[in-house]
């Protein structure tokens, strides 16, 4: 499979394609670290081809890259 970024995408991808075929249900939005690019991968693989998959950045994630960039620009 490669490294572990194309693992992750990876197995979003088989994941997104399941759930229609086993559960007729669509994901629209993931929520995931700011700089993944899973998302982007869904979405250029149209796995819902009508569908744009929307990603909500984790609030941990978003409050440690504020507090980085107040401590840099302190």
């Amino acid at each position: 499979m490669g490294p572990s970024g194309g693992m992750e995408q990876e197995a979003a991808i088989r994941l997104w394609r399941r759930s229609v075929a086993q559960h007729k249900a669509s994901y629209t939005q993931v929520v995931c670290d700011g700089d993944a690019k899973t998302v982007t991968e869904l979405n250029k693989q149209r796995v819902y081809a009508d569908v744009e998959i929307i990603k909500d950045e984790c609030v941990n994630h978003l409050e440690k890259r504020m507090y980085a960039e107040v401590k840099r620009v302190k």
